[in-house]
């Protein structure tokens, strides 16, 4: 009974990982035929970060929200990549009205519909890894 229950686990893990590369494979068609202008590993940390941090509060972010992740990189090199990701019509950054300083960050909605197109091919990929484990 427990032979068979440590069998089961393993074919679920299985199941959860093919889901997951069949998404990262999807991943990497979407950013190779889709138009998208590629993102660096740090870009895509910080764009999911604000992206995150969006979604859970109702306050504005502000750039030196983002920047003061230093567990990702310096913060010089996150600035940069604030303002790569404002290039590529990810982000847009609006000054503060009473204090110009201050610059507000709000993911586009190009952002969004890259994770929506994200969220969509992660329920693909994982409908198809369960369809593959009923079979």
């Amino acid at each position: 009974m427990e032979r068979l229950a440590k069998t089961k686990q393993i074919l679920q893990k299985s199941i959860a990982l093919s889901a997951y590369i069949r998404f990262l494979h999807l991943i990497d068609v979407i950013d190779s035929t889709g138009g998208w202008k590629k993102l660096d590993p740090l870009e895509e940390s910080l764009l999911n970060k604000l992206v995150l941090m969006a979604t859970k509060q109702d306050e504005p972010i502000l750039v030196k929200d983002l920047i003061s992740i230093a567990s990702i990189a310096s913060q010089a090199t996150l600035h940069g990549r604030v303002k790569s990701l404002e290039r590529k019509g990810l982000i847009n950054l609006i000054a503060d009205q009473d204090d110009a300083r201050k610059k507000h960050v709000y993911p586009t909605q190009l952002a969004m519909k890259r994770y929506e197109m994200l969220s969509d091919n992660f329920e693909r990929a994982l409908g198809s890894a369960e369809q593959a484990y009923a079979n």
